[in-house]
């Protein structure tokens, strides 16, 4: 009686099991084909590079979340527990990465608009220079004897001046 009992259950758990393993590696593959083809799509577009690649990572790793959640409930794995447990991990990150975050908030930001690009001279604040560098994190001027790293969310908050060459 028993072994039939856990021959059962270790039949059902098997197949449930290929299941989600069959689940995950659809995900994987169509979020990977999706990331391809849109970064393939954009390329004949006009955009930088950085910002397709980093748009393009951030779709292929919301397709393979949905494809986790969704292999792990095949499995019998209570999903709303999951999420709401995630959801709140995400809440505490946020909090703890607030300053990172709106730095690279900010940076995504300024590389799509383009207010200011690698050449030209800026003064924010008390800092002038010439835009070496535009990062997700900061921005690097070139002072006269100094190189400055200024954060991306000043740059975005605060008034810039972009001097005339």
């Amino acid at each position: 009686m028993i072994k039939e009992f856990l021959a059962q259950l270790t039949v059902e758990f098997g197949i449930s099991l290929l299941q989600a393993c069959g689940i995950l590696a659809l995900a994987w593959y169509g979020a990977k084909f999706v990331q391809m083809s849109f970064v393939r799509y954009t390329k004949s577009q006009s955009y930088d590079p950085i910002i397709i690649n980093l748009i393009a990572m951030i779709i292929r790793y919301i397709i393979f979340g949905f494809g986790c959640l969704s292999a792990l409930s095949t499995l019998g794995i209570n999903m709303q527990s999951v999420i709401t447990g995630v959801g709140l991990t995400g809440f505490g990150l946020t909090f703890a990465f607030k300053d990172s975050l709106s730095n690279l908030i900010a940076g995504v930001s300024i590389m799509l608009y383009l207010p200011f690009k690698a050449g030209d001279t800026i003064k924010i604040d008390d800092f002038h220079g010439k835009v070496i560098n535009i990062d997700t994190r900061h921005t690097t001027l070139k002072g006269e004897n100094e190189t400055i790293l200024l954060p991306n969310s000043k740059l975005f908050t605060d008034a810039i001046t972009i001097m005339d060459k």
